[in-house]
């Protein structure tokens, strides 16, 4: 008799770790982080504009867990163009983890775009004229600048690209030059820049008919 009631009671305390068990939920989602105002006009900011990049933030969202906080790996240098990830997890009780990336641009075109008084000088360091020179950056491309009248040239349309502190004119050709002087003219070059203001020196290399001729143009803004 003792040996079945100990049976039955066995059975009965089985059978209820069974139902516990089977009422039990396991967790397995993960949390949903979702940023704050993750658009190209948070995500983009002007070089040396600001002395700390302000984290617009996010939200997380848990089927379970609620009050969950994301942490955020990495930093934004806005004295340095560039491109600069955050990386947003949150973990929950169940050690399931939520990432979201926010893509931060510091961007050296916005910096230098405006108006300058441009110099053009030649190999020797004769200058050969001054004029006006009005950059603007890329409303496409970031860390992008566009100028109109690169080395002194009618319709010198010529781009460059920022990174750090240094603007290059990766190697382009465009017809340019006044009556009587248009041709395919091929141009690269490289400067820098500094927080302290937008006035800079760009060295280049212009490649006409096969023939190669250095310079250098001077830009202070006004």
């Amino acid at each position: 008799m003792k040996k079945l009631s100990f049976l039955l009671a066995s059975i009965v305390l089985f059978g209820g770790m069974i139902t516990i068990s089977s009422c039990s939920k396991t967790d397995t989602t993960s949390p949903v982080v979702t940023l704050t105002n993750d658009d190209a006009t948070h995500n983009r900011v002007a070089q040396f504009s600001i002395t700390t990049y302000v984290d617009p933030g996010s939200t997380v969202t848990d089927d379970i867990d609620k009050s969950l906080v994301a942490t955020v790996a990495g930093t934004v240098n806005m004295l340095s163009a560039g491109d600069y990830p955050l990386v947003y997890t949150a973990t929950d009780k169940a050690g399931n983890k939520g990432t979201a990336t926010r893509t931060v641009t510091v961007d050296g075109g916005m910096y230098l775009a405006g108006s300058f008084n441009a110099e053009d000088f030649d190999a020797s360091n004769v200058s050969q004229g001054t004029y006006t020179e009005t950059c603007a950056s890329s409303t496409i491309t970031t860390n992008k600048i566009n100028f109109t009248k690169f080395a002194f040239y009618t319709n010198g349309s010529v781009y460059g690209t920022c990174s750090g502190t240094t603007i290059t004119i990766p190697q382009q050709t465009v017809t340019c030059g006044s009556v009587g002087n248009v041709a395919d003219r091929t141009f690269t070059g490289s400067g820098t820049y500094s927080s302290a203001n937008r006035n800079f020196t760009i060295n280049y290399s212009e490649t006409t008919n096969s023939t190669t001729v250095t310079g250098h143009d001077t830009y202070s803004a006004f």
